[in-house]
């Protein structure tokens, strides 16, 4: 914890000496060398919202951009969004893991947050106001719609075919979900245990249909306990 704490202020004044020099460059260059949990970190202990902008606008990594804004709580969230054109924010935060985009939808004032879910594409904003609806500490308020699915009838080769195309939108790929037409779960499969496998052959002949599962209002302690009991 110390060394920790020992790196964050030292981080901090590193930060503070790069924004007085007024340097684009080396202000990209040093935090091209961060993690997105600690640019978020270092934008929400900033104190003036103009430097919290010019920070995020510096990290050149899209990817890390969009973790950024999950990451962030509190008043830097709003002074952000305030700050990025409002095309831009709803770009965004469409590109954003749906469980992210709510998070931080939810750090913005309501008049913002809802202009945002009214620009969004039909289907991006249905899908994160349904998100938004679980409780903080409940199961739903965790999880995600990004995640690897296939039908009953789906093979091998087509799923991979569908991954190539896909594979950046989908958050995690070791386990993935056999869905009916009306999207009810029936098995689930470890991706990687299909690279040995036929690929003409459906993908639910690799299935497991005794798979361990939560409920949405579960609470957070109580899904992790499953976890842990299951060493999932």
């Amino acid at each position: 914890m110390k060394l920790f704490i020992h790196d964050f202020e030292l981080q901090q004044s590193q930060l503070n000496q790069l924004l007085k020099e007024d340097s684009e460059e080396d202000l990209q260059k040093w935090i091209s060398t961060l993690q997105p949990a600690d640019l978020s970190l270092l934008i929400e202990e900033t104190l003036v919202a103009e430097d919290q902008f010019r920070i995020f606008q510096n990290i050149t990594d899209r990817r890390d951009k969009l973790e950024v804004l999950g990451f962030i709580e509190g008043d830097a969230a709003q002074h952000l969004a305030e700050h990025i054109k409002p095309s831009d924010l709803v770009e965004i935060v469409d590109d954003m893991a749906s469980d992210e985009a709510v998070d931080f939808l939810d750090e913005l004032p309501f008049e913002i947050s809802q202009k945002i879910l009214q620009t969004l594409p039909v289907e991006s904003a249905s899908e994160l106001r349904e998100l938004g609806r679980y409780e903080e500490g409940t199961a739903g308020a965790l999880i995600t719609t990004d995640f690897l699915a296939c039908s009953e009838t789906t093979t091998i080769s087509e799923l991979l075919t569908e991954l190539r195309n896909n594979a950046t939108e989908i958050e995690t790929l070791d386990t993935g979900f056999i869905l009916t037409e009306n999207d009810k779960i029936i098995g689930i499969f470890n991706f990687k245990d299909l690279f040995s496998q036929e690929e003409d052959k459906a993908v639910k002949n690799y299935m497991d249909e005794d798979y361990v599962y939560g409920q949405v209002n579960n609470s957070e302690e109580e899904i992790l306990n499953l976890f842990n009991y299951h060493s999932l």
